[in-house]
């Protein structure tokens, strides 16, 4: 029988991926126009829908790991290191996030809005190794 935090991990996961499709969108986006081909009307709906929720899902994901580092930590008695790295981006992110919106100068902002881009990526990557490394501890299926 799966423990909650199980789920939660999976929620959190989720969420993070979500964020990630973002920028997996404005890879897409900037294909397009460098073909200078008209964007479909439904990845212009997605991308909008992705945009408007980006920064509500991000904010929801770092409430969902926090839950899920604690679920971790009560029923295993651990925390993986690499589960608190992609927390501690995680968190990061989010201020960078918030930041990168409230910067007036454009150079500054563009700085930001590259590092925010390169931390998602970051964190995806962080994730996938916290998810192998916590399959080969056994941490995913307790006896």
């Amino acid at each position: 029988m799966r423990y909650i935090g199980d789920y939660v991990g999976r929620v959190a996961i989720t969420l993070i991926l979500y964020l990630f499709l973002r920028l997996i969108l404005m890879g897409i986006i900037n294909w397009y126009r460098r073909q200078k081909k008209p964007l479909p009307n439904v990845l212009m709906k997605i991308n909008q829908f992705v945009i408007k929720t980006h920064r509500f899902v991000g904010v929801a994901a770092l409430g969902v790991v926090i839950l899920h580092a604690f679920l971790q930590y009560r029923y295993y008695g651990i925390i993986p290191i690499a589960g608190l790295i992609a927390a501690i981006f995680l968190a990061i992110q989010l201020i960078l996030g918030f930041t990168v919106r409230r910067q007036k100068e454009p150079e500054r902002r563009k700085k930001l809005a590259f590092f925010h881009r390169m931390l998602g990526t970051l964190i995806v990557i962080t994730v996938l190794v916290h998810r192998i490394i916590g399959a080969r501890m056994g941490l995913n299926s307790r006896q």
